[in-house]
């Protein structure tokens, strides 16, 4: 049986560019993270990063006061993050695991999945996901999340993408599968400078704001609110990702 695609597509060139271009100090934080801040309680809070990448999220929230607990499936992400928050003295803790069965039981006042995380599993995965985190959260906490926005790829669906990084050359071909739920994707990627050349594939969930809103209530979320992310220069309220912000109790505002 082949491995599930996010089990080896963040190694090697795609892990090398992460490195390089998702950092702290990139136009995430400048732009994308006070939309998402400003809907948090004030620190120390806990906060669950899941999953956690390289940390830009759980040492960013950590670096202001926050209680974090990042998770990722890497064990080489997670010990990386850990190690810059043990030399920075914050409080954040880092743990290997799976999206789909963290058992944290009533622990966080705020959930993250961010960066185009959401939609890696079947239906099946997808909700055992959002349970995790339900069950994760205390009453009246939150959890925020980035998806991919089936509505707005359908009307402005391409074939082929290509992207530049630094000396990291990405091309995608995308396709839509039979269902039209799901966006496939075939990369092709290479460094110069490095004369490395690598392919791999994704596999993604992608909703309408009507299908992730149902999804995140049939587990017991009580209120779920959709918004766009704003970028400059672009304020339509129609986008490629977008947010979702689920509330566990009938807290949230």
């Amino acid at each position: 049986m082949s491995r599930p695609w996010f089990e080896y597509y963040f190694d090697g060139l795609f892990s090398k560019l992460m490195r390089k271009h998702f950092t702290l100090d990139n136009v995430f934080l400048k732009y994308e993270y006070p939309q998402v801040r400003r809907h948090f309680p004030p620190p120390p809070s806990k906060v669950l990063d899941i999953p956690c990448g390289l940390g830009r999220l759980s040492l960013a929230l950590a670096g202001e006061g926050y209680d974090v607990v990042g998770v990722d499936f890497k064990e080489e992400f997670v010990s990386d993050c850990a190690a810059i928050s043990r030399r920075a003295g914050l409080s954040a803790n880092f743990i290997v695991g799976d999206m789909r069965s963290f058992c944290f039981k009533e622990s966080f006042h705020v959930a993250l999945n961010y960066g185009q995380s959401f939609g890696y599993f079947d239906e099946v995965g997808e909700r055992k996901f959002c349970r995790e985190v339900y069950n994760a959260l205390v009453p009246g906490g939150i959890f925020f999340a980035e998806y991919l926005n089936k509505t707005y790829i359908k009307e402005f669906f391409k074939e082929q993408v290509k992207f530049y990084w630094g000396d990291i050359e990405s091309v995608a071909k995308y396709r839509l599968d039979r269902t039209g739920h799901r966006l496939l994707a075939d990369w092709n990627m290479y460094e110069s400078s490095s004369n490395t050349a690598e392919s791999s594939n994704i596999d993604i969930r992608i909703y309408t704001d009507n299908e992730i809103i149902a999804l995140l209530q049939s587990v017991g979320f009580s209120e779920v609110h959709v918004h766009t992310p704003i970028h400059p220069g672009n304020l339509d309220t129609f986008s490629e990702t977008m947010f979702v912000l689920a509330c566990k109790s009938e807290s949230c505002s």
